[in-house]
């Protein structure tokens, strides 16, 4: 929360014994202006309570408030005009103005009673702004999905198979019910609210989280919340319905580029995850108690004008006792944030807040201890956590042993030194980093992998962070959706290197045609298929050996014992107990392909950001953050599921950050120190 100027005889101090809030009334008799109304929060009247973003402090209007002028940003003088409009409205609590923002002691009291504020308010107001940029055509679209999509689900609930997830049959009864389900400018329309600044802020979450109902208002347009967010989880969940004859695909990439090419969903998605669970939580009558450090992790990339409120902003979602430190605005940033990491340590039990921290902290004005997390600003790589959940054991669940400094700026922990990074990849670029990563790969290959798989196969599962799998190059998976998940990227990623294959040598192709007057590409169609003639292309002068790979992998399928022969190269040979099990026959047209070539350049490219390629002295691949550097260690820490890369310093380290160590994430270096092969020793984190 910011702090603007504040008149002195504004506010009224607040009874904290009684709960006391204050409430906006605006349709308050012979009140010229805005009214405040001070009210035990236990007994208020109905009240709304805007969600909205305070926007540019240094162009403000003035107000009346209780007959004393304030200034307000436009943003929140737009939003009060529009619910002076809506004759639902009466009263309405807007942090801003009821508040007293210049009074550290009153937002202590009153940041304990947000989740009371918002979950008892008749419904949340989100105030996005004026209309713009066919603002109002988006709502539309939210409006006719979201209601086809609660009518479906209602049909299927009701049908001789009930069923409260969405599926193929409920995306038909959804077609059928729409009359122009893919309206480009009404998607592109989606995409720019998307890219609006609201869904950036850190108070969304706990905000829209708390709200029992919740409406989207942008300019004089309305949509219910819950129907933007079936829109938005039915887009996103495309890929998984397979959903090739009812969608086409051509269709399908145009609507993932026109709302998600410029979105920020991050926010929204978290809040609509978190939504869900308490909504669960409440169906089944069990208290809902979400983890605070999941909802750090979950609302780093959001933002906060006073940097404590990217911890104190969560805490509407948690119960008072489990609160890691109490909201105390007279303490500095850097406090606040290791007291938290500290406290954190304390009460889970666990180390596994220690994968936050990065050593390089771009923009950062604060002096934190390199195993701190520096949630003041937004993280250069996605957390591993949050992609494979709990589906790390790096530690095999080891119990933590750990020691603090009087002056909590050194944490000694007990860890494996499993292995020291070499060599890596310098790209620097996130677009698409993965020939790059490859080309390294290719040139520090060792079959077999020290892992125990093909060394092709250990690339692909470092680039996607694997978490489906046993460890220990088994091919069992965890479950038959994890196995699902695997699979279809695994497909996904052929199709992706078939195609960077196919435009290394394109250019190539075509000069030699013209030079020799000889058809190296044999044919082509409007699906992308592509053949050619392998065996001459191999003549060609400076062709690398694994370009050629990938164009055998798709081009030469009229030879089955060679293109067995390139699959069997990723897979495993066919007698090695953990062959990775393939259900695709054959490769097929691009057009059948798109969907897992979408879900794999999903997950591949968001890890990628901020990351690059590595492999280690022993022969491992990593993917590590940017920041390191060859000499780094390698460490699993009794306590943390993922393993970390440390700097020496002196007699110290300096936490680096996260690897993804394909062969090290299932407890394999733990297995290591039983054996003897490792030992474990105390490595002091500064």
């Amino acid at each position: 929360m910011a702090t603007p100027t504040t008149p002195p005889d504004l506010y009224s101090p607040l009874d904290t014994a009684m709960r006391e809030i204050r409430l906006i009334s605006t349709k308050e008799p012979n009140c010229n202006g805005v009214f405040l109304k001070t009210v035990p929060l236990a007994s208020a009247p109905p009240y709304h309570a805007l969600s909205y973003m305070w926007g540019d402090a240094k162009v403000s209007i003035d107000i009346e408030i209780n007959g004393c002028s304030l200034a307000v940003t436009r943003n929140l003088h737009d939003a009060l005009m529009a619910l002076w409009l809506r004759p639902d409205v009466r009263y309405v609590w807007i942090d801003a103005l009821c508040i007293n923002q210049a009074s550290p002691a009153e937002k202590q009291h009153q940041v304990p009673l947000m989740d009371q504020i918002y979950s008892r308010a008749i419904s949340v107001l989100i105030w996005l702004g004026p209309s713009a940029n066919g603002s109002g055509r988006a709502l539309d679209l939210f409006r006719r999905w979201g209601t086809a999509i609660e009518n479906a689900l209602a049909a299927i609930r009701c049908g001789p198979t009930p069923s409260h997830t969405f599926s193929r049959n409920s995306l038909k009864l959804v077609l059928q019910e729409i009359g122009e389900p893919f309206d480009e400018p009404a998607f592109k329309a989606a995409g720019a609210l998307f890219s609006r600044d609201y869904w950036k802020r850190m108070w969304i979450v706990q905000e829209l989280v708390l709200a029992e109902t919740a409406l989207v208002l942008c300019g004089g347009d309305e949509v219910d919340l819950d129907h933007l967010r079936f829109a938005v989880a039915v887009w996103d969940g495309l890929g998984m319905l397979k959903v090739e004859d009812l969608i086409d695909p051509e269709t399908q990439l145009q609507l993932n580029m026109a709302y998600a090419s410029g979105a920020t969903l991050g926010s929204l998605q978290t809040v609509f995850k978190l939504r869900l669970q308490r909504r669960l939580a409440a169906e089944s009558r069990q208290p809902y108690e979400p983890d605070v450090l999941n909802l750090v992790r979950l609302t780093r990339s959001s933002q906060a004008t006073d940097p404590r409120d990217k911890i104190f902003a969560v805490y509407g979602m948690l119960g008072k006792h489990t609160y890691p430190v109490e909201p105390d605005y007279t303490k500095s940033v850097e406090d606040i944030y290791t007291r938290f990491a500290v406290e954190q340590i304390r009460k889970s039990g666990n180390l596994a807040i220690l994968p936050l921290a990065e050593s390089s902290r771009p923009g950062s004005n604060l002096s934190l201890p390199s195993w701190v997390p520096d949630f003041s600003i937004e993280a250069t790589t996605m957390n591993l956590a949050t992609v494979g959940g709990d589906g790390y054991h790096a530690d095999s669940g080891s119990i933590p042993q750990w020691s603090l400094s009087a002056d909590n700026k050194q944490l000694t922990v007990r860890g494996v030194i499993c292995d020291v990074l070499d060599t890596m990849t310098a790209d620097k670029g996130d677009k698409d980093c993965s020939w790059a990563w490859w080309e390294l790969a290719s040139s520090r290959a060792s079959d077999p992998f020290p892992a125990g798989v093909p060394w092709r196969q250990a690339a692909f599962r470092t680039m996607i962070a694997d978490y489906t799998s046993l460890g220990f190059g088994s091919a069992e998976f965890r479950g038959p959706d994890h196995q699902e998940w695997f699979l279809r990227r695994a497909e996904g990623f052929m199709a992706h290197m078939r195609w960077l294959a196919l435009n290394r040598v394109w250019a190539k192709i075509r000069r030699q045609e013209a030079e020799t007057g000889t058809k190296l590409l044999v044919a082509t169609n409007g699906e992308s298929e592509v053949t050619m003639d392998v065996t001459k292309l191999a003549d060609m002068d400076n062709v690398d050996a694994e370009t050629l790979y990938w164009l055998r992998n798709s081009t030469d399928t009229s030879n089955e014992a060679r293109r067995k022969e390139a699959l069997n190269a990723f897979l495993g040979p066919p007698e090695a107990p953990n062959r990775l099990p393939w259900p695709f026959e054959r490769y097929p047209l691009l057009a059948e392909q798109s969907q897992n070539l979408n879900l794999f350049r999903k997950a591949s490219l968001s890890l990628c950001r901020g990351r690059e390629f590595a492999v280690t002295d022993k022969g491992y691949f990593a993917m590590v953050p940017r920041e390191a550097r060859g000499g780094d260690l390698v460490c699993v820490i009794f306590g943390c599921p993922i393993p970390m890369l440390l700097r020496r310093v002196g007699p110290s380290f300096m936490l680096v950050g996260e690897a993804a160590v394909y062969g090290m994430m299932q407890g394999e270096m733990m297995q290591a120190v039983s054996t003897g092969a490792l030992f474990a020793e105390h490595l002091a984190l500064v």
